[in-house]
């Protein structure tokens, strides 16, 4: 490669070119004729780069995204020596967040069906409840009209079915039915509002297998009860079904073992035995409890006879605080004819003292649970009381008046089926006069119709004001009866209700 040399001479001044052979050696200069040597070739440094100016960027406005340069978008990235690994990392970080949302989807599905199995569970529990108090309340509602099918009582005479197009009238008396079935006992709650009717369910359900001993009995009985009042019922209930009346111990005045587990075994009690089972089950269910002796006005009693000493056993338990009083052995039936009748009378469960007395003195004053206590003599000149007064309306103040004078006998009741009377208006004693006017005024929610029935002079159909049926009468000399028609009646039949006699 040529290159150019200066000349020595300052006066000459010229360039000469030499080339590479030349390099190291004399040659003459052409213009002052003088010889030069040509040094050798120096090696040439590298040119620096070109400088460029450093612009600095223009302002960029708030809210914008300031441009990238193009000397940086240019630029080639970087490849760190570990980026080869960056799929498997970034595989393994997904595979793993997808099973921590897998694991709480499981676990949360998990907690969402045990949540509903407990739900199904309970469903299927109350569901269980639900289908046997409903087979219970079938097997009463046989039960019932079993008994209203079988029962005969010559007290309740039913009226022949009257013609739908002839309805009775005074030239035309009718003519008494031979005996026909006794409907069950009226209550003085109807059937939808008995509060007691799931308990009682439960009670009569019990099985042979709880009934073995009284301690499993008793914690059948209690087990569903929400308070002790419910516990008594329970018990109440049971005895009252299960045991039946020893007729025959009675009578011939030797009655077998009464002991409270000889009754529970052998079924079959006087009065004390089943006093005895009842007091021993409440003990069971921590129920405070005492059994009370005393003289009761049951079967064989006379009118006038003294009281002298005791004939009968019943119970008393303290509930809320206060002692109430019940008897399971009149609540289980009746006696008739030298036969026990069973038949079930809820007036004998928690009765008010007030009505309890009339037909149970305790030989203790204080188990009267009365403010006032009656004196035995008092109550020795008492009539007999029919305790169906009080569920007709009767307060026990007009019941007591009359039974102070044992001349005045007092009306005959006969049981309506199955709808609750109230009396608010009619003439308590049973013997009226020819020459007076009587009023009646009668609530009875369900019944058809009333009338007043006198033997000679036919029928006279009481006036209906809503629930309230209303008659007016002076009667003729003989029988009266007021009789009603019962809903749901298929023999359109009316049953009688109270029976005057007319002097």
């Amino acid at each position: 490669m040529a290159h150019l040399i200066s000349c020595g001479n300052p006066a000459c001044g010229q360039r000469l070119q030499v080339g590479p052979e030349h390099l190291g050696k004399v040659v003459r200069c052409p213009g002052c004729q003088q010889l030069l040597t040509v040094p050798p070739l120096a090696p040439v440094p590298p040119s620096p780069p070109p400088q460029t100016a450093i612009v600095p960027p223009a302002p960029v406005p708030r809210g914008t995204r300031a441009p990238i340069p193009r000397s940086v978008e240019a630029r080639p990235r970087r490849t760190p020596a570990s980026s080869a690994f960056s799929p498997l990392v970034w595989t393994v970080g997904v595979l793993a967040l997808l099973g921590v949302v897998a694991c709480g989807a499981a676990l949360l599905l998990y907690s969402h069906n045990k949540e509903l199995n407990s739900r199904l569970r309970l469903a299927e529990e109350q569901t269980a409840d639900a289908q046997q108090q409903v087979e219970a309340l079938r097997q009463q509602l046989a039960l019932a009209e079993k008994n209203l099918k079988q029962k005969a009582v010559a007290s309740t005479q039913p009226l022949d079915k009257q013609p739908a197009e002839r309805q009775p009238t005074e030239r035309q008396p009718p003519k008494l039915a031979p005996e026909e079935k006794q409907p069950p006992p009226q209550t003085s709650v109807s059937p939808v509002s008995d509060p007691y009717r799931a308990i009682d369910a439960h009670a009569l359900a019990a099985s042979p297998e709880v009934e073995g001993s009284i301690a499993t009995l008793a914690a059948y009985l209690v087990k569903p009860a929400q308070n002790d009042r419910e516990k008594v019922r329970a018990i109440f209930r049971w005895v009252a079904d299960r045991i039946v009346y020893d007729v025959e111990g009675f009578l011939k005045k030797k009655p077998g073992d009464n002991r409270a587990e000889a009754v529970l075994k052998s079924r079959l009690a006087v009065c004390e035995g089943y006093a005895n089972l009842f007091e021993s089950l409440c003990l069971k269910a921590n129920i405070e409890v005492v059994k009370v002796s005393g003289y009761a006005k049951g079967y064989g009693y006379v009118l006038g006879q003294r009281n002298t000493g005791s004939n009968h056993a019943w119970n008393a338990v303290k509930l809320e605080g206060r002692w109430q009083a019940l008897d399971t052995t009149w609540a289980a039936g009746t006696i008739k004819d030298d036969k026990f009748s069973k038949r079930f009378d809820d007036f004998f469960f928690l009765p008010p003292p007030e009505e309890f007395i009339f037909t149970h003195f305790p030989r203790d004053p204080r188990w009267q649970l009365l403010t006032t206590p009656v004196a035995q003599s008092e109550y020795d000149k008492w009539q007999t009381v029919d305790q169906k007064l009080f569920r007709l309306g009767w307060k026990p103040a007009q019941v007591r008046k009359m039974v102070a004078d044992p001349s005045v006998p007092m009306v005959k009741i006969f049981e309506f089926p199955a709808v609750p009377l109230v009396f608010q208006e009619a003439p308590l004693e049973g013997k009226l006069k020819t020459t007076n006017t009587y009023r009646f005024r009668i609530e009875a929610r369900g019944v058809e119709a009333m009338a007043i029935l006198c033997g000679t002079t036919g029928w006279h159909h009481m006036t209906r004001k809503g629930d309230v049926f209303e008659g007016e009468i002076t009667p003729p000399r003989g029988q009266m009866r007021i009789v009603g028609r019962a809903p749901g009646d298929e023999q359109n039949r009316f049953w009688g209700v109270l029976e005057y006699t007319i002097e």
